[in-house]
């Protein structure tokens, strides 16, 4: 196993310095690497015989690091390595670029991460080229020359945040493999004949044109994609025919799928809403799926499909900013799911027994992390079923809410895998839990109240638990040990009107012992951990 998967990033690779060195003596004059910042400002000399060159950038890299390349017509592959993954700018040398477009047999072409503006039309001769890496650089446009790069397998766009367009038709990238897409925001769509390029694996960033560019029934043709796809600016769709022609739901390839509406600041009329309600049901995806979003959605509510169980692999959901629906979908029968995020949903008002799924004895089976985040108009979460034995999230490790200012009414009380919990900015919020025996991290804040329950304790006798509040009364009252055993982290935060957090030492001693951090901030009146009365109770007893 002389190359291994490095331990601090699973997407490099690392061999022993011995293997490395074998393996530069085996290449002789062919491969050559340049690693040393001390080589930088230097006269670089390179072998006659020199196929491939990989190296090391530094921030600017001049005229004199390759100066002797140029009359190497024979290279192969040009490719700087950049040692993090990030897209840290770099500047080449104005004088380079063009030369570099002269050697016309090179097959591997990285720019990735230097700040270049623009690329000249000459790219287009580079005829040989199969593997073209602009990523991170501050292009805005692609010339036109890139169709004719007959035999482009990879073209890799990752983090160009300023392109706004590709080539007006790429229709001659008949052989493209791998088209990377991804985090380029400014896109303004795709390019026509982009159905044509039916050797696509890889097209991350799905950009659906406005008027001339590529409608969504481009993607029929593209049945070997995988991995993931976004689907962005899907308002633009005004013929619901082509949600339907883009057959999303034969691509059994894909894994990560996301849809993408971007939100009207003005609203969307009824006409309008029903479009997307209708073009959302059309684009039902395969049956294989493992990660699925739907963001800026505006139609009125879910299709019927969303929710159905028969989608066995899908472990992640996300909802964002579908601001016009007021119902979430029956999510809780998918077997799979792991991980639900709800945000931005601004006219749910209530998550009752068809959030959970009307035909699941256990609702969500396997859920692990629920997140919701800015949910302004929820005012209710209604448990699951009304038998004692009924379970609800029996393996839900992290809940987080935050920013429901409104909620308020029942908790889930029974979680009993629950290992972090996060409430922060519920004003109305009060809960009432049993127990959470497994809970190790709590962060608490903008609440009326925490109660904690014992779960033999039929009296109904409360303890309350708050970690952090804006104004209301609140106080720690009895040990947290003994209902959270496995608590290791407390913050306290912001408390206004208490001038203590505990009543006795013993009740603090048994919390301390248990804890790795403990954090206490913004309580402008807390004078003491421990109540005066069992300070004083102490020294009377030392008397």
């Amino acid at each position: 196993r002389e190359v291994q998967k490095s331990s601090n990033d699973a997407s490099r690779f690392v061999m022993h310095d011995l293997i490395s060195d074998l393996a530069q003596w085996a290449a002789g004059d062919i491969y050559f690497t340049m690693e040393y910042t001390s080589e930088v400002n230097k006269q670089q000399s390179f072998p006659k015989n020199l196929r491939h060159l990989s190296y090391i950038p530094e921030y600017f890299d001049g005229g004199k690091r390759f100066e002797d390349l140029y009359d190497i017509q024979h290279l192969r592959t040009f490719l700087p390595v950049r040692l993090s993954n990030g897209f840290l700018s770099g500047y080449l040398a104005c004088s380079i670029l063009p030369k570099l477009f002269k050697l016309q047999r090179l097959r591997v072409f990285s720019l990735r991460g230097y700040h270049i503006y623009e690329l000249p039309d000459s790219i287009g001769d580079l005829r040989y080229l199969r593997y073209l890496n602009l990523s991170g650089t501050v292009i805005r446009t692609l010339p036109e020359s890139v169709n004719k790069l007959y035999n482009l397998h990879t073209l890799l766009l990752e983090g160009c945040r300023r392109l706004k367009k590709l080539c007006a038709d790429m229709g001659n990238l008949i052989k493209l493999h791998h088209l990377n897409d991804s985090n380029t925001d400014s896109l303004e769509e795709m390019p026509l004949g982009i159905g044509k390029l039916t050797c696509l694996q890889t097209l991350c960033n799905f950009v659906v044109g406005k008027d001339s560019g590529s409608g969504l029934r481009e993607l029929k043709s593209l049945i070997h994609l995988q991995g993931t796809l976004k689907i962005s600016k899907l308002e633009n769709i005004k013929d619901i025919g082509d949600a339907k022609e883009a057959r999303l739901d034969g691509k059994k390839n894909l894994k990560e799928l996301s849809l993408n509406w971007t939100c009207s600041t003005d609203g969307l009329s009824s006409t309008e809403a029903e479009t997307e309600k209708d073009v959302l049901d059309m684009l039902k995806p395969h049956k294989n799926l493992e990660q699925f979003g739907i963001c800026g959605y505006g139609g009125t509510k879910f299709p019927t499909w969303l929710g159905d169980s028969s989608f066995l692999n899908l472990v992640t959901l996300k909802f964002e900013d579908c601001g016009m629906c007021t119902a979430l979908p029956s999510v809780g029968q998918l077997p799979s799911l792991k991980h639900l995020t709800v945000r931005g949903m601004s006219r749910v008002n209530r998550l009752g027994s068809k959030f959970y799924g009307d035909d699941s004895p256990i609702p969500f089976p396997c859920l692990e992390t629920l997140r919701f985040e800015d949910l302004q108009e929820w005012e209710e979460w209604i448990p699951h079923g009304s038998s004692q034995g009924v379970e609800r999230f029996p393996k839900l490790r992290e809940l987080h809410i935050l920013r429901c200012s409104k909620l308020q009414g029942t908790f889930p009380e029974h979680l009993p895998a629950l290992e972090m919990l996060v409430i922060v900015e519920c004003n109305e919020l009060s809960i009432s839990i049993a127990s959470l025996p497994a809970l190790c991290k709590m962060e608490i804040g903008g609440c009326k109240k925490v109660v904690w329950r014992s779960a033999t304790d039929h009296l109904g006798s409360q303890n309350s638990v708050v970690c952090r509040d804006t104004s209301n009364q609140v106080f720690l009252s009895g040990p947290l040990k003994p209902r959270i055993p496995k608590l290791e982290e407390l913050k306290i935060n912001n408390i206004q009107n208490e001038t203590c957090i505990w009543k006795s030492h013993n009740e603090l001693l048994q919390d301390i012992c248990s804890l790795k951090r403990l954090l206490i901030t913004s309580c402008p009146k807390l004078q003491s951990l421990v109540a005066e009365e069992e300070k004083d109770q102490q020294q009377q007893l030392c008397e």
